[in-house]
């Protein structure tokens, strides 16, 4: 049970730094990772902090996790982890993902692209099963807009890959690692005007949505090389353990890995719904969220996947996604088309830039 602990330490680390096994001035995280798989002793442990083994024989995990700490001191100021750059930057996806025109001329092309996107029931999604909390505990189905779409910082390329052109926004390939601080969703043209009928346009004052990565994070090494690395992150929910009695281990059936967590240790964690804003041209603090499942997680990700549920814009889910796509409806049935104008993504970031 410490290994696994430990290794969870070690992979931890492995991601933070980004290091490289032929790098020789600190230990990458894979090379921690073997050692740990070798260990069969808990090592040397003074007032609970780990000391690195200066005997023979097995140096135990204790040794492993030291040497880990020194590392890190090491690696932290060395490539700026205790001074990174802060930016904030926002990225339209109807212009910069869709290509679409902001210009009135563009209007029905980006109601075509989000009509595209709705789901009809959020429950037959996978994605939304297994990485969101659910908002209600009804069976009903649950109309939404699905967004997916892919992240990357790359000379040359706007955030969503599109080769760069006017207008775009990008982040500095030239930094090792570009992370999350805060994020927020802001809506063009949303109509909050208040209303009780059929034939207005008014929504819900505060909407919510879900903005999850599930594909690859990627980084670039912060050594010289830059050498692109890969990670699959599992967000998962560590148990609590037991208390353990002396009665617990003089029990000979008693089996650490097996009787010690009071829940499965590969749970996943899921995400929870962010309030979308009205987007005023400019960068409101206020407006952002700390969501401590996305802080630390690379912008640069192979899959997002942007979730507007038509029932937190209406009570009615399907007249809610219509109004905010075309608009109020008129007498004789149509729309006037003015739904949303655009669905605009901020984010802080801290920036590692290497050597």
């Amino acid at each position: 049970m410490a290994a696994r602990y430990a290794y969870l330490a070690a992979k931890a680390y492995d991601y933070e730094t980004g290091l490289l096994d032929t790098d020789n001035s600190a230990s990458a995280g894979t090379r921690f990772l073997s050692d740990i798989v070798k260990a069969r002793s808990l090592g040397v442990l003074r007032d609970g902090e780990p000391q690195v083994f200066g005997g023979e024989g097995d140096p135990g995990l204790a040794d492993i996790l030291a040497r880990m700490k020194a590392d890190w001191d090491v690696v932290k100021t060395r490539f700026g982890y205790n001074n990174p750059d802060i930016e904030t930057s926002r990225f339209s996806l109807r212009t910069e993902l869709f290509r679409i025109s902001p210009s009135a001329s563009g209007d029905v092309a980006w109601q075509q692209v989000l009509e595209d996107h709705v789901v009809e029931d959020l429950n037959q999604l996978d994605i939304y099963r297994r990485y969101c909390r659910p908002f209600t505990d009804s069976t009903n189905a649950q109309p939404a807009i699905v967004i997916p779409f892919s992240t990357c910082i790359e000379f040359g390329y706007n955030f969503f890959g599109q080769p760069l052109c006017g207008g775009d926004n990008a982040y500095d390939p030239s930094h090792s690692a570009t992370r999350i601080r805060s994020v927020g969703i802001w809506f063009t043209g949303y109509n909050t005007t208040f209303n009780t009928n059929d034939t207005g346009g008014g929504l819900a004052n505060e909407p919510r949505v879900y903005l999850i990565p599930v594909g690859v994070d990627i980084k670039r090494s912060p050594t010289d090389t830059a050498e692109l690395r890969y990670w699959d992150v599992f967000d998962q929910a560590l148990p609590l353990p037991y208390n353990i009695g002396e009665s617990d281990l003089d029990d000979p059936t008693w089996i650490p890995v097996f009787d010690s967590l009071t829940e499965n240790f590969g749970k996943l964690r899921r995400y929870a719904s962010l309030r979308a804003y009205h987007d005023r041209g400019q960068f409101v603090e206020e407006e952002t969220h700390n969501n401590a499942r996305l802080i630390g997680r690379s912008v640069w990700n192979t899959q997002w996947y942007l979730i507007i549920p038509g029932g937190t814009l209406l009570s009615d889910p399907w007249e809610g996604i219509q109004r905010f796509i075309y608009g109020a409806r008129n007498p004789d049935g149509t729309r006037n088309g003015n739904g949303i104008r655009d669905i605009k993504i901020f984010f802080q970031t801290y920036s590692i830039w290497g050597e």
